[in-house]
């Protein structure tokens, strides 16, 4: 299972190391001698609103009493915000795959090539967060000893987690 390896995996209480290292990614900016810009200039707030579902959610009944009608059809809405890195924010960031096995290695390579074609980190992607552009180039068909691996296994793929037991 190369990306088991490749990414790790947690069994029970204890984990496995992978393969493949990150690093933390760091702001290009003044305050770390990389850049002319203070890392201060680099955030944005972002406004955002949901629906308070927190009530309902536990089953709690919501006191109508002094609403008129009107009042007592509309949402309730929260409000929230949250600090973001703006659009544009230079980052450096390290990868590795300290791996000597050419699977792995290939894994790594088609891993990258998935992230570069759906580069989105954290969450809530949906409403705009966590795009990033990766600046790096691909090992070209870096990831075909790993294609043609799933290929050539995806039977024995198949009858495996058709009756894994979790």
């Amino acid at each position: 299972m190369p990306c088991y390896r490749l990414l790790g995996a947690a069994i029970g209480n204890m984990t496995i190391e992978g393969d493949m290292k990150a690093g933390w990614a760091y702001p290009l900016c003044r305050e770390r001698g990389t850049e002319e810009k203070s890392y201060w200039q680099y955030l944005d707030t972002v406004f955002q609103t949901k629906h308070d579902s927190s009530k309902t959610e536990k089953n709690l009944e919501l006191s109508q009493e002094g609403y008129n009608e009107a009042q007592k059809e509309q949402t309730h809405q929260m409000k929230y915000e949250y600090e973001v890195f703006s659009d544009g924010t230079p980052f450096e960031h390290r990868l590795a795959c300290v791996s000597e096995n050419s699977l792995l290695i290939s894994a790594f390579w088609h891993c990258l090539k998935l992230f570069n074609d759906s580069p989105y980190i954290g969450g809530m992607s949906a409403v705009g967060n966590g795009e990033v552009k990766p600046d790096w180039q691909l090992q070209k068909n870096g990831g075909q000893e790993y294609l043609n691996y799933l290929d050539d296994k995806k039977d024995e793929i198949k009858g495996f987690w058709a009756n894994a037991r979790i």
